[in-house]
């Protein structure tokens, strides 16, 4: 049940099972609605239920396929946020090493990790990477900076 009381609208449950791959088809499983926004409705609801998953949007004869399947642990593992805000210096996040998204996604991702832990942070960005640099509750202020993973 969602919070409004009504069933979900699809069977998330058992296509987030982790477990299993699925294709599913705009005509059988979503029709009228667009791969790409049941797409987005899985990775949310993955997040949700803290399942790893992969997608991928396709279209043959002119119909729309949405793949899920489990994501490949050995592929992309877990950033461990906390690990990374218990540093007591800032933080610096590069390109290729610590993420493969945009400098400013990374930053995004950033600031919603620590809204989530309660947590002050103010970055820095640019293209190749992201410095974090944890606010001090007592003072307001920001601290010096070091490299990820070496400190």
């Amino acid at each position: 049940m969602t919070r409004r009381g009504r069933p979900p609208k699809y069977p998330w449950d058992s296509w987030l099972d982790g477990k299993t791959r699925y294709v599913l088809s705009q005509t059988e499983h979503f029709p009228g609605v667009t791969a790409a926004s049941v797409q987005q409705q899985a990775i949310t609801e993955a997040r949700k239920r803290d399942v790893r998953i992969s997608t991928r949007t396709t279209v043959h004869a002119d119909v729309e396929y949405l793949e899920i399947r489990p994501a490949d642990p050995e592929k992309k593992k877990r950033r461990d946020w906390d690990a990374i805000f218990a540093q007591p210096a800032g933080v610096i996040l590069r390109r290729e090493r610590d993420f493969t998204c945009s400098a400013v996604s990374m930053r995004a991702m950033v600031h919603q990790a620590a809204a989530r832990r309660h947590l002050e942070v103010r970055t820095e960005a640019d293209k190749t990477s992201v410095t974090i640099y944890p606010q001090d509750p007592a003072t307001g202020m920001a601290s010096e900076k070091q490299e990820a993973g070496h400190g």
